[in-house]
């Protein structure tokens, strides 16, 4: 019956494993090392020929009790154009994997994604990116290589006719209080 002292030691089993899995261990620190104010330099080669270069600015900060890294970037991509995006990433203990999404002003939808930290310890993660010329979704894969406490460079690959293509490189590092 409803309020035994077997179903309040369930309950309270049950409560004890979902405080552990919501606890921040040791990604969401290595997460947090990010916070702070960073440059970025973008390289892109979207097009066949000389890579597009810009240049800009990002912070990160801890957001839920350290559960996740919250990153805002604007960066001047040439001709008057901005680029503004968002992101939060973390890491799901549940699923023990690394979950983010990322939202910018060149689109109006969520681009999701998750994965791994490889043997060289790398964040490498995968999703499906949604876009006008691909609405049902095509892969894209990013990894995030540390060099240090104040460098990191994240490359972007995407998907055309099926062949992967490095989309984009960023290089991150940290702005010197």
């Amino acid at each position: 019956k409803a309020g035994s002292p077997q179903d309040q030691d369930e309950q309270a089993k049950m409560m004890e494993l979902y405080m552990k899995m919501a606890k921040p261990g040791k990604q969401h620190q290595e997460l947090s090392q990010l916070v702070g104010k960073w440059n970025v330099e973008m390289t892109s080669h979207c097009t066949p020929g000389t890579p597009m270069t810009s240049k800009g600015s990002t912070t990160f900060e801890t957001i839920l009790g350290g559960r996740f890294v919250v990153q805002r970037l604007k960066a001047d991509i040439g001709d008057g154009m901005t680029m503004e995006g968002f992101q939060i990433l973390g890491y799901d203990n549940v699923n023990k994997e690394y979950v983010g999404v990322w939202l910018d002003n060149w689109s109006t939808g969520i681009h999701a994604s998750s994965g791994q930290t490889d043997e060289n310890g790398q964040v490498c993660m995968k999703g499906l990116m949604k876009d006008v010329m691909t609405p049902e979704g095509r892969p894209f894969r990013s990894v995030q290589k540390q060099a240090g406490n104040d460098k990191f460079t994240i490359e972007l690959h995407d998907t055309k006719d099926g062949k992967e293509f490095k989309m984009m490189d960023m290089v991150y590092t940290r702005v010197k209080p």
